[in-house]
């Protein structure tokens, strides 16, 4: 798969969105470049459901209402992360070209990004304290219903740069 070079950019910018304490990073504007634009899009999904299951280790309390939030967010936006979940793997197929074991490496490297950002996401909020991180986790619901996770309409202008490149394909 291609490498996701957003992930860590996006990360920082995405814990300054939702910690409480701190301004609002603007990651509205797209790049203009479609693979990065896409993996923006991509990177903001995982990340959702990186920081329920980051809040639901460390602050069990909250576990119940996070769920309840991220399965209601998961399912307002079903089709907008299928569509994303489908161009994706559609990438990979292209750039694996037909290689079984490139694709599965692919699909490997995914998988280790995403416990890698994990894993990066959690000191980033370990490093702003346990009662940053601790209201952080009990905002998630607030901060899933915001129109900074309504993906659809706040990364529209990603998603339009990346479909464009993509008809072209």
């Amino acid at each position: 798969m291609p490498v996701k070079p957003t992930w860590s950019k996006f990360i920082c910018l995405l814990i300054f969105m939702i910690l409480p304490s701190f301004g609002f990073a603007d990651i509205r504007s797209a790049t203009g470049k479609p693979l990065l634009d896409f993996y923006t899009v991509y990177g903001a999904i995982d990340s959702v459901k990186i920081i329920n299951e980051l809040c639901n280790i460390e602050f069990p309390e909250y576990k119940k209402q996070n769920d309840l939030a991220y399965s209601l967010w998961r399912s307002q936006y079903k089709d907008f992360i299928y569509k994303i979940e489908q161009y994706n793997h559609e990438i990979v197929k292209k750039t694996s070209k037909g290689d079984e074991a490139l694709y599965a490496k692919q699909m490997l490297d995914t998988a280790i990004s995403y416990d890698n950002n994990k894993k990066t996401m959690h000191n980033m909020f370990s490093d702003f304290g346990e009662n940053t991180y601790r209201q952080t986790c009990f905002n998630y619901p607030t901060y899933t219903e915001s129109e900074k996770a309504d993906f659809p309409n706040y990364y529209k202008e990603h998603l339009q740069v990346f479909e464009s490149y993509w008809r072209k394909q």
